[in-house]
């Protein structure tokens, strides 16, 4: 394969930063939970009880079960691949292989998902071929796509609108941000579960299950505050696109926006532990 049909080949993007911290927030939560049964045991009776050992195996096979989806996962999307030929597209999916001529092409449609970035739904007279578009480079995919389409005259050579393209433009830039913060993103994670464990144990003095529940509450906290500051800088990153007046957005100062909203958010829910637990307790 020469190296012009390389550069026809568009798998899925590498990372899907909301899937795999979930995946890594589920599993670090068992792994945590599974050192809480010997220490119960310990406390109660003095001694490690053999339940309390099964339990904490139990919760540690759940999250190596848990890891194991997540590899897999991970290796099946990587199957997925489209491919531009000079005369088709060819979409590799987990299902089979399906091949659209681009002479047979009869409509090309972009269909929104709210949420969700949607997908290319390519008609022929006789079949659909739907194209996601978490795909890598979907702008080089679009220009690709286009610059075959322009050879066709059975449909528009304008076919791949200006909005199909704007918002390809948002995904790809919202991909390469992500890319670049999921190491950031875990090690903020676990900084702040042992900064409120430490805080639970050392200042509130709370009873375990307040511990652990706070200590989660901080694995969870960086990801939804990445998650308004992509929202405020994709909505930024339109408005660029959209005029050439719009002010050039600035990622740090959204991100340091986003992290004040959710410190307020984080002592609102300290100071909620705090009360309850510390009241119950």
């Amino acid at each position: 394969m020469d190296e012009s049909l390389k550069n026809e080949l568009f798998r899925l993007q590498p990372r899907f930063l909301y899937l795999e911290m979930i995946f890594f927030c589920v599993i670090a939560s068992f792994c945590i939970i599974s050192w809480f049964p010997p220490i119960f045991s310990l406390l109660a009776y003095e001694t490690i009880l053999q339940s309390a050992v099964n339990a904490s195996v139990l919760l540690n096979i759940t999250a190596l079960i848990f890891f194991l989806l997540y590899k897999f996962t991970k290796n099946e999307l990587r199957r997925f691949c489209i491919i531009i030929t000079d005369d088709q597209i060819v979409k590799k999916g987990f299902s089979g292989t399906n091949a659209i001529r681009f002479s047979d092409i009869t409509g090309l449609d972009y269909i929104r998902v709210p949420a969700l970035r949607g997908f290319l739904k390519i008609s022929t007279a006789d079949s659909v071929l739907k194209i996601p578009m978490y795909i890598e480079h979907p702008t080089l995919f679009l220009t690709s796509l286009q610059s075959r389409l322009n050879d066709y005259s059975i449909i528009s050579a304008n076919i791949v609108g200006p909005q199909l393209r704007e918002d390809v433009s948002v995904f790809q830039d919202s991909c390469q941000r992500s890319r670049r913060s999921f190491l950031p993103l875990i090690f903020i994670s676990l900084f702040m579960f042992c900064f409120n464990t430490l805080i639970a144990v050392q200042f509130w003095d709370l009873a375990l299950i307040p511990v652990l529940l706070f200590a989660i509450t901080g694995l969870f906290l960086p990801l939804f505050a990445y998650y308004i500051a992509d929202i405020k800088i994709s909505r930024s990153v339109r408005n660029l696109l959209r005029t050439d007046s719009a002010e050039i957005y600035n990622s740090g100062m959204e991100y340091l926006h986003c992290g004040l909203i959710i410190f307020i958010l984080y002592l609102f829910i300290g100071i909620l532990f705090k009360a309850v637990f510390l009241w119950y307790y």
